[in-house]
């Protein structure tokens, strides 16, 4: 286990990569207990934001909702307990928020009380992210009243915080409301204003829009701001005049106004100002083409969001901004990891190295101008880097400085192991070079390592383990004396393949071997099946005796998921990250409680961090009935089991192997509201399988899993 305080603390990283704007901390994940590290304060694209006061919201892809209460300086993630996409927010007070969250269309609310901490999930057609029936516009009047246009036309009303509805009347081409109170409101159309005196029962025309208008906002109870495709128009009288302007052909997607005639408009890459209403316009300068909406604050404080969870600040209405969240680094890291002293260490493809200072990633230079294989740190000072042509440097400065070393070795090296300040070993096709006192580089003569060609490694404190998948029935090598002496491990009967191998700090091993997870706990030998993790993994990391760490191989999970195990592997609760991959890329622990993760894939690399085991709210109960019946005539199985504590409409994954394979298939099913039964029937051949079900969590409940079961078809 390392202990570190970060190189911030012990360092001056006067060489850091990161400019000064990278000032931002990152923020909780909406979906785990895992937090951003990079981009912070995090990097999902955020496409609105709304303030009440100084307190505000910031919202988009990912089930992102984040909240400020210093006008933008500092955010918060809040758990919404969803990785939907937030099309907006409802903001009634600073402690009730609504967010409308679907998928191709919204289907569902997400409503805090109490400023964010939890969130309740309001399903109107009985799914959560494709409905046939969706949500076109919310508006809540307060904490209990709201009102719902769907896209066919209807408007559902709630008295008592969406846990029931009441339906008012239709208004036919609805696209947007807004409510004054209980009974006043207004509904627009593609072309006509219309108001209600009595809650929605009934809808009267007021009168044409400006041409062009699209969206609209109340500022008071007849006081109102519209705006669409070249056009910003203001009313005073309810709607009955309008004073329209056009934009200089501005289509805006985000409008924010202060006051009626003070308002700041996003649209076409663009940030337009006005303080006429829109007579007059002007054009604030920001970003890369990167922002996405913009809203003010109290005073002079304006703030702007957008793309990969960029964000800027003003403070004199939009003359001047500045960028006020980090600039990615996870773009350019290909690999993190932890093995020594130092905490989680990053290499890049031109030379640099990661590391965590204090809650921010910074890029420190080597000597070298290619690829970086490899890099580990004893403590915060004293580090080595690995270059990809086999050249080994020493810093002892934090990466200020660099110095080469001679590794001795016939070919370039794979891994470097800074085992304590003396003592470093290399790993490559050759075996092992161990250096000790003298600092000279000397093979390690080993009959274990003979023709040993390591392709993973894990290291933690004096004990290390290599595998070789192409080494058949006995692929592991481990060190329990910092390199010294190597042994051979004696793999589980028939085993063919070895693809991955961690090491638990005190003894023993986790390992996949042949596409299956095992662990052992006398360094070989004695091997355990672990079935419960339901899928195949791409990596491993074991951080004490009981907490493992397992990634599913990109895919399987349609998305970034880590499943974690509290109990020696009988189960793995997942664990929903985010980024632009399908999968997590890297992973690496320094100790009980905590990890580091990396997404390099799709639009948005980001790397992750946790504390906390990656657990955000109650543990919850899942299980699996122990038996499973069968219709004979149809080959037909019934899978069936328990959310302890579901509300109902949870997804839970089931998945399910024949004995033997290393594939799994999985399917997801809906928890009931009736006690959160979930039954699952399948088509099985005959045989034995292990079944195993998973729920992600939800805000305030943390993600859990079952213990595998074996059912057999006769």
């Amino acid at each position: 286990m390392s202990r570190h305080l970060g190189a911030a603390a012990a360092c001056a990283l006067a060489v850091a990569a990161v400019p000064a704007s990278a000032s931002a901390l990152g923020v909780a994940l909406s979906t785990s207990g895992w937090n951003w590290t990079n981009p912070a304060p995090q990097g999902n694209t955020l496409t609105g934001i709304v303030f009440t006061g100084n307190t505000g919201f910031a919202y988009g892809a990912g089930g992102t909702i984040l909240r400020t209460d210093d006008g933008g300086t500092t955010w918060k993630g809040l758990a919404t307990g969803t990785s939907a996409f937030v099309y907006d927010v409802d903001v009634v007070d600073a402690n009730t928020i609504v967010g409308r969250v679907g998928g191709s269309k919204a289907c569902s609310l997400r409503i805090s009380t109490d400023g964010g901490q939890t969130f309740t999930r309001v399903v109107f057609d009985g799914e959560v992210a494709n409905c046939d029936v969706g949500l076109e516009s919310v508006d809540f009047v307060s904490k209990t009243n709201g009102f719902f246009l769907m896209d066919d036309d209807r408007v559902l009303t709630t008295t008592n915080g969406g846990a029931s509805f009441g339906t008012a009347t239709k208004v036919e081409g609805g696209r947007q409301i807004a409510f004054a109170d209980t009974t006043n409101g207004f509904a627009i159309t593609a072309s006509t204003l219309k108001k209600t005196p009595d809650g929605g029962q009934t809808w009267s025309d007021v009168g044409p829009l400006p041409s062009g208008v699209s969206a609209f906002r109340l500022l008071g109870p007849t006081t109102l701001v519209a705006w669409g495709k070249d056009v910003l128009a203001t009313s005073t009288d309810g709607g009955v005049t309008w004073a329209p302007h056009t934009l200089g052909g501005l289509d805006p997607q985000s409008v924010s106004c202060r006051t009626i005639t003070q308002c700041v408009l996003y649209g076409g890459n663009k940030i337009v100002l006005t303080a006429d209403g829109g007579a007059t316009l002007t054009s604030a300068a920001i970003g890369n083409d990167d922002v996405r909406a913009v809203g003010y604050g109290s005073g002079t404080r304006l703030a702007a969001v957008g793309k990969r969870g960029v964000t800027y600040l003003s403070d004199d209405d939009g003359a001047t901004f500045r960028r006020t969240s980090s600039d990615p680094v996870a773009e350019s890291i290909t690999s993190i990891d932890v093995r020594g002293g130092g905490g989680p260490v990053g290499i890049t493809d031109n030379g640099r190295i990661a590391r965590l200072s204090g809650d921010a990633w910074t890029l420190l230079p080597t000597i070298s101008t290619g690829a970086l294989a490899d890099a580990d740190f004893v403590d915060d000072k004293l580090g080595f880097a690995l270059g990809a042509n086999g050249k080994l440097q020493r810093t002892q400065d934090c990466g200020a400085t660099w110095t080469t070393l001679d590794t001795g070795t016939p070919s370039p090296p794979s891994y470097v192991i800074a085992f304590d300040a003396t003592t470093q070993a290399l790993v490559g096709k050759f075996g092992v070079y161990r250096s000790g006192e003298g600092g000279v580089f000397g093979k390690i003569t080993s009959k274990a390592l003979r023709g040993f060609r390591a392709s993973s490694l894990d290291a933690k404190g004096k004990r290390a383990a290599v595998s070789d998948p192409k080494v058949k029935g006995g692929g592991i090598r481990v060190t329990s004396d910092a390199g010294k002496t190597w042994r051979a491990v004696t793999l589980p009967k028939g085993s063919k393949r070895v693809t991955a191998v961690s090491v638990i700090p005190a003894k023993g091993l986790l390992a996949t071997i042949d596409g299956r997870l095992y662990k052992s706990s006398t360094d070989g030998g004695k091997w355990t099946s672990l079935p419960a993790a339901g899928a195949q993994l791409e990596d491993l990391e074991a951080a004490s005796s009981k907490e493992f760490y397992v990634v599913p191989r990109g895919g399987e999970w349609g998305t970034a998921i880590v499943l974690r195990s509290s109990d020696g592997g009988k189960s793995f609760a997942p664990q929903s990250l985010a980024g632009g991959g399908d999968g997590v890329n890297a992973l690496a622990v320094d100790g009980p409680g905590k990890a580091y993760a990396a997404v390099f894939g799709g639009e948005a690399p980001a790397l992750f961090s946790t504390s906390t085991g990656g657990v955000s709210g109650t543990p919850g109960s899942l299980s699996l009935s122990r038996t499973a019946a069968k219709q004979k005539a149809k080959n037909q199985a019934t899978i069936s089991g328990t959310l302890k504590g579901a509300v109902g409409g949870e997804e839970i994954r089931i998945a399910y192997r024949k004995k033997g394979s290393a594939s799994w298939t999985s399917k997801t099913v809906i928890a009931g509201a009736n006690s959160g039964s979930v039954t699952l029937r399948v088509k099985l051949t005959k045989g034995t399988y292990d079944v195993v079900a998973q729920w992600a969590g939800d805000s305030g409940r943390a993600g859990t899993g079952s213990a595998a079961r074996s059912i057999t078809l006769k």
